[in-house]
């Protein structure tokens, strides 16, 4: 039987290492949120991505036998991660206000979820990820790029490209690189 799990949470909140950790140890295929295409065929994989609360139900028609994972992390936590590279910075007034809100607004869509499909749902917390082989200590994260989740492996640029064409610039540049080869 085919696997499908995606993993979801507020951006910042280590969706990247909880899915790449879930497809090590299941030994499935990791699936950045770039390389996703909701309507593709997806079997035996994990698929991180932090969208998926926004789209929850036509994903669960799309993929009736998913399951949705949620990376619970501190708060403080998950807004300092995303001030240290200005995630939508200059997209939003009231950027701090902003910040805020999102994550609160990804908490209750979850709650949502979880009364919507309550036995396609599971939580880790983002400390359950400590000690797995994948985590790297906050010190050995402070200089990491947008999109890194391991040591000595950049990813994206440093700080999020706060407007619409950095975006797409930056989710093309990840497309590419993930399909040549």
């Amino acid at each position: 039987m085919s696997r499908l799990i995606l993993v979801t949470g507020p951006q910042r909140s280590g969706t990247t290492i909880a899915a790449a950790t879930l497809a090590d140890d299941f030994n499935l295929t990791f699936i950045d949120e770039t390389g996703f295409i909701p309507g593709n065929s997806y079997k035996d994989a994990v698929i991180q991505s932090p969208n998926a609360l926004d789209s929850y139900v036509i994903l669960h028609h799309m993929y009736p036998q998913a399951e949705f994972v949620f990376v619970r992390r501190d708060k403080k936590d998950i807004i300092a991660s995303m001030k240290r590279i200005q995630w939508l910075k200059d997209d939003v007034q009231d950027w701090e206000t902003f910040l805020n809100d999102y994550v609160d607004n990804r908490f209750e869509l979850w709650d949502q979820l979880k009364a919507y499909l309550p036995n396609q749902t599971q939580e880790i917390p983002y400390n359950a990820l400590n000690g797995h082989r994948f985590f790297v200590t906050k010190d050995q994260r402070q200089h990491f790029t947008t999109k890194q989740w391991q040591v000595g492996r950049p990813i994206g640029p440093k700080v999020w490209p706060n407007n619409q064409q950095g975006i797409q610039e930056l989710y093309r540049e990840r497309y590419s690189s993930s399909t040549e080869g």
